[in-house]
């Protein structure tokens, strides 16, 4: 599977910092994902995270092209948690949406045989290896 992701934001929310994440070359999110298989599709997920002001009254697209396999989506984050939070917070804000909306499309276009529990997994083992996240300590 692939993933990529940009991003559509007001400069000032610093929302392409998350970029340096997920992008960088040692553990991009895309390297991370390539050799796994959840199911036939999507075998692309093409990820916008849209962080613009709020007057604008930007909306969510999510599209799914059958042809070409890929599901388009944008992530709608807040502009003012954004602006007022610092580099660590906003990235794990942003990460526990990415992970929440996509749970959520992932789930309603229902694709047949799609391992949508192991790929949650998986997207909740990114994030914490890259110490974006972190889990609760369960005893």
């Amino acid at each position: 599977m692939e993933i990529k992701i940009t991003c559509d934001i007001w400069w000032e929310t610093r929302v392409d910092d998350f970029l340096e994440i997920t992008n960088q070359r040692k553990s991009s999110i895309n390297d991370f994902f390539v050799e796994k298989n959840y199911g036939e599709k999507p075998r692309k997920i093409f990820i916008v995270l849209m962080c613009r002001q709020p007057y604008l009254n930007f909306k969510q697209r999510k599209r799914y092209l059958k042809k070409d396999n890929i599901l388009y989506l944008d992530i709608m984050l807040d502009y003012d948690k954004m602006i007022n939070s610092d580099k660590p917070k906003r990235n794990e804000l942003i990460a526990k949406k990415l992970m929440a909306e996509l749970y959520i499309i992932l789930e309603k276009y229902r694709f047949p045989k799609f391992d949508l529990k192991s790929f949650n997994e998986d997207l909740t083992k990114y994030f914490v290896e890259n110490e974006v996240i972190t889990l609760p300590n369960t005893v």
